[in-house]
């Protein structure tokens, strides 16, 4: 029996003790004058199942359900992973949640900052689709939740559908909800490790583990891959974790991903659309313009140039058809130098934006974060500037790509 507020479960291994507990509750309840509402009142038989099974309670039938929500999570009878149903649960109310911030921001404030827009997703879309998982993990990604989150940041910052992900998180400082159900999963086992023995929780790890150690791929099966993963196999082979302990078990998941993440954005074989930003991104975190620049206009549009999801031919040229423009081929079509039309020429040469270019240079010289006169003349001060904390040069740089990207987009060919 598991007691929860006003919420009961009984729980048998055979038709005939589940009934006792039925009838045990039915006395418990005329004693006490309390009403159990049969309405809401399901059976779930687990594994297989009668057809010819009946519950009785006050003398109805109790109805057979394949599936049943619990405290917020969705048991069901009909698949190998009763929690199942729950990633398709969480995902609906989530989506909800996001249709209603949206709207009410959108009548209210219009565009949020990138800060803010964050800062709403961590604090009221994150718990919904996190609720329960460090009990419903199953060691791998619930890819209709992972969407629901880059969707958020896509639609956030305005980029395309397929803007690389890695350079999404790395220049969001954002972690994949997976990563974060790891850390809810430790957490979980830390707590479970300092439980008395006598605790039904962990007379329930305890069977857990004893079936583990017999061979069944269960949520114990999951802790030790994270452990193990993260270099304390001692920690699971002793069961047990210190406070030192569970701060660097939880560090190094988070590092595990930083170096994954920023290892792929330094892999042109696989992510070639990212050897500009692999030259200036060599750091996973939130990067300063985001809350900076406060011209969201002006922010975004940074945000697009950095990871490459804009339209210059560096990018665009590798949708032609019917076969797509060699590197070498994809030429500024706004100018005469023949020079490849990518981030560095959009920025340091190209001559359709000298006057806005100069603008840009006159805050560069102000606020003096590149020596004269090599201002703006090579990859290295291309570079320099890419990775400027300075506010007033990156709101300046922000301003640029902005007004240049939409001067480039009303020009005719």
């Amino acid at each position: 029996m598991y007691l929860y507020a006003d919420d009961l479960a009984l729980v048998s291994e055979t038709p005939e003790g589940l009934q006792n507990l039925l009838n045990g509750l039915f006395e418990f309840c005329k004693k006490w004058h309390l009403i159990v509402s049969l309405a809401k009142t399901n059976v779930v038989i687990f594994g297989k199942r009668k057809n010819d099974v009946k519950f009785i309670y006050n003398n109805q039938t109790v109805d057979v359900v394949t599936e049943y929500k619990y405290l917020g999570t969705i048991f069901s009878s009909k698949t190998q992973d009763p929690l199942r149903k729950t990633h398709d649960h969480l995902a609906d109310k989530a989506w909800n949640a996001i249709y209603a911030l949206k709207s009410y921001s959108k009548n209210t404030v219009g565009q949020l900052q990138p800060v803010l827009s964050f800062k709403m997703f961590d604090t009221q879309i994150s718990p919904i689709m996190e609720y329960a998982a460090d009990v419903w993990f199953s060691g791998k990604e619930v890819s209709n939740l992972e969407k629901i989150q880059l969707s958020y940041i896509k639609s956030s910052l305005r980029v395309k559908k397929s803007s690389c992900t890695y350079a999404l998180y790395a220049e969001s400082g954002t972690f994949p909800l997976f990563v974060k159900q790891k850390i809810q999963v430790l957490k979980f086992w830390y707590r479970i490790m300092q439980l008395n023995d006598c605790h039904i929780v962990k007379k329930a790890y305890n069977s857990l583990f004893e079936m583990f150690l017999l061979g069944q791929e269960n949520w114990c099966f999951y802790v030790k891959n994270i452990l193990y993963s993260c270099g304390y196999n001692q920690c699971w082979d002793e069961q047990y974790a210190s406070n030192e302990d569970q701060g660097k078990i939880n560090e190094a998941v988070y590092k595990n991903f930083i170096t994954e993440c920023m290892d792929r954005i330094g892999d042109s074989n696989v992510y070639p659309k990212l050897r500009t930003y692999k030259l200036f991104k060599n750091e996973f975190k939130f990067e300063n313009y985001l809350a900076c620049v406060k011209n969201v206009n002006h922010c975004l549009a940074l945000f697009r140039f950095r990871i490459s999801s804009h339209n210059l031919r560096i990018e665009t040229g590798r949708y032609d058809r019917p076969n797509k423009t060699p590197i070498d081929e994809r030429t500024c079509l706004y100018c005469s130098s023949q020079d490849i039309e990518d981030e560095y020429h959009f920025i340091v040469k190209c001559p359709v934006y000298i006057n806005e270019r100069q603008q840009l240079l006159n805050v560069i010289r102000d606020e003096e974060i590149l020596e004269l006169p090599s201002v703006l003349s090579d990859e290295d001060s291309f570079v320099t500037l890419m990775k400027c904390q300075n506010e007033p040069v990156v709101r300046a740089l922000a301003k640029y790509v902005y007004i240049c990207l939409q001067k480039r987009s009303s020009m005719v060919l």
